[in-house]
């Protein structure tokens, strides 16, 4: 599994908000590092990755969720849906696993059963994969990665310039 990514520069007296940009831009650049190995679909390793990042990302967002408002908010149900979907393929993936072991003690009259789920198993993994690329592509076209960092930005527009210097996403 993935170790997660180190958040750089946290101290004690930053405030919530300010830090909030740290762990949610540090979360968000870790997702986004596991997803052109996420679009393949033998990757399992890279998927399992992108699944715990983006459930790291959804976390983050969910605590600093009052820091940052209704846009954040839209933001952060886009990630949930994504989570869902990564999640769904996980548990496909658990089962596949699961049905593999079974074929080696299965006895010569399950193995045709056994082999049938197996294979439709696959097939609803290979419709789920390709539901999770055109979700990573209608993501990308509606602009959400450069969403949640504009998102904390107009929450922070108003707060004085020095609590924004250090973690607070820069302009685009």
């Amino acid at each position: 599994m993935a170790r997660p990514w180190a958040v750089e520069g946290l101290r004690g007296r930053d405030r919530h908000a300010c830090a909030g940009c740290a762990v949610v831009m540090t979360r968000l650049r870790e997702a986004r590092s596991y997803e052109d190995r996420a679009r393949h679909p033998d990757n399992v390793t890279g998927l399992h990755d992108m699944r715990i990042s983006v459930k790291r990302l959804r976390y983050a967002m969910e605590l600093f969720v009052p820091c940052f408002g209704k846009r954040f908010r839209r933001c952060l149900k886009e990630i949930q849906g994504l989570q869902e979907l990564l999640g769904s393929i996980h548990d496909i993936d658990v089962l596949i696993t699961y049905l593999r072991g079974k074929l080696g003690v299965a006895s010569t009259r399950q193995t045709p059963g056994v082999n049938g789920l197996l294979t439709r198993t696959r097939e609803r993994r290979a419709a789920v994969h390709r539901q999770l690329c055109d979700e990573l592509v209608r993501l990308d076209e509606a602009g959400l990665w450069a969403s949640v960092p504009k998102a904390m930005r107009c929450a922070l527009k108003d707060r004085p310039p020095s609590s924004q210097r250090r973690h607070c996403p820069p302009k685009a």
